[in-house]
């Protein structure tokens, strides 16, 4: 077979090679990535769509009455090729690509299982083209490991805590680099990028600070308060506490000095989350 698909486009007819998908949604995935999981999130978004290369899916695509599973060939090369905590996270992700991610199981799961464990157990047509099409990233699975390790202690609890949120990360950074190159091929409406200008935002914000006139003795404290806040824009830390009363322009202070740090550390988000109060009324 000469030409893999992996997409058609309805309206246009036109058609997406497994290859260019694979590497596309590889790409995608790396951009996402923090820089120590960019190799892994690569080849786990060139991996994600392998089985698409069986003969079978194939036939599908093009219009045949048959049905066969596709995500269980990624999860069994990245078993096969990577050991530990790695091999398992890719697979986690690459077997839920499409339905969620599964429940681990146990290592005596049979095929019919929906699990991990069963699903990479499944018999599968052959897909090996791939080894010929697409060209994988080096990974320094030490670095991976010290990376999982770090900041646990010694906890297994922590590292579990710790696994779990990195999976959950790679699978939003995979599910939505999937989506992205499959909806940018079938001409699908994509979300807008994200186009703040923080720089911009921050001349607004010392622009409305500086139109406060400090006359009593109250706007002097609050001036003070956040003179505070501002002096500690270049020293590093993971946690900031803002310890202000109420009107003493907490609201503004905090947001320039996210900005600040934003654009300081290269940043492209702010999430700012305002509490939520319970109110309850009670009938006298």
């Amino acid at each position: 077979m000469d030409d893999y698909i992996a997409h058609i486009n309805e309206t246009t007819k036109e058609i997406q090679s497994v290859k260019e998908h694979s590497e596309n949604t590889a790409g995608l995935c790396k951009d996402f990535a923090i820089p120590p999981l960019k190799n892994f999130m690569y080849n786990m978004g060139l991996y994600h769509d392998i089985g698409k290369y069986q003969k079978t899916f194939q036939q599908r695509i093009r219009g045949a009455s048959v049905r066969i599973e596709h995500s269980n060939c990624g999860a069994q090369v990245v078993r096969d090729q990577y050991r530990g905590a790695l091999g398992i996270m890719m697979g986690y992700c690459i077997a839920g690509h499409h339905s969620g991610i599964p429940d681990g199981g146990f290592l005596n799961d049979t095929p019919d299982m929906p699990t991990l464990y069963g699903r990479i157990k499944r018999k599968t047509e052959d897909y090996s083209t791939y080894k010929k099409e697409l060209a994988e990233q080096a990974i320094d699975e030490k670095a991976f490991q010290k990376l999982m390790l770090q900041d646990c202690g010694g906890s297994a609890e922590l590292f579990i805590d710790k696994f779990a949120f990195f999976t959950r990360y790679s699978f939003s950074c995979l599910t939505d680099a999937d989506s992205m190159d499959t909806g940018r091929f079938c001409r699908i409406s994509q979300p807008r990028p994200l186009t703040a200008d923080f720089t911009a935002c921050l001349e607004r914000m010392d622009h409305k600070l500086n139109s406060f006139v400090c006359r009593t003795s109250l706007q002097k404290a609050r001036a003070s308060l956040q003179r505070q806040v501002f002096q500690k824009k270049d020293e590093d830390a993971e946690l900031y506490l803002m310890n202000m009363p109420t009107g003493s322009g907490k609201t503004l202070a905090s947001m320039k000095f996210a900005l600040e740090r934003a654009l300081r550390g290269h940043k492209k988000r702010i999430i700012y989350i305002i509490p939520c109060y319970e109110v309850t009324f009670v009938k006298r």
